[in-house]
């Protein structure tokens, strides 16, 4: 997740201020919610309860319940409006999508998927699209802390 949350943080689109932390999973590292929509068992997980999270020209995207997560319907607004493919690994309920994480996010390897959101989306498919090749070069989701 430190490699992730770097990322987000030496992304040229940092506005130069705060911490910014990846939205992905990987099981251990950071959790979500072990059962679909309920918030359980997160481990460094990085939305905040009862928060309305923006894009950064101020458009809401999602107010997040009292688990810190967003159980969906749609959302408010599209996460981004450029379409991207951001790495994830995330299933629509906020849990881990098992044996989509790249090695645990450490494998650019052909042979072994990833699981992805897709930006074009305001519904689950925002963050649990199809599983991907772990060679691509897929974006990030970053959250600022």
């Amino acid at each position: 997740m430190s490699g992730a949350d770097a990322k987000c943080m030496a992304d040229a689109n940092y506005p130069g201020a705060g911490t910014y932390k990846a939205l992905i999973v990987d099981g251990t590292n950071r959790v979500a919610s072990v059962s679909a929509n309920t918030g359980d068992g997160q481990v460094d997980w990085v939305l905040h309860p009862n928060t309305t999270y923006t894009r950064p020209d101020g458009t809401i995207i999602m107010t997040t319940n009292g688990n810190g997560i967003f159980v969906f319907g749609t959302l408010t607004n599209l996460f981004i409006t450029t379409w991207k493919n951001p790495w994830d690994g995330i299933a629509t309920g906020w849990t881990l999508t098992t044996g989509q994480t790249c090695v645990d996010w450490t494998s650019g390897a052909f042979a072994d998927y990833g699981g992805i959101g897709n930006t074009s989306r305001n519904d689950g498919v925002a963050i649990s699209a199809t599983p991907t090749r772990c060679n691509g070069s897929n974006a990030l989701y970053c959250v600022e802390q």
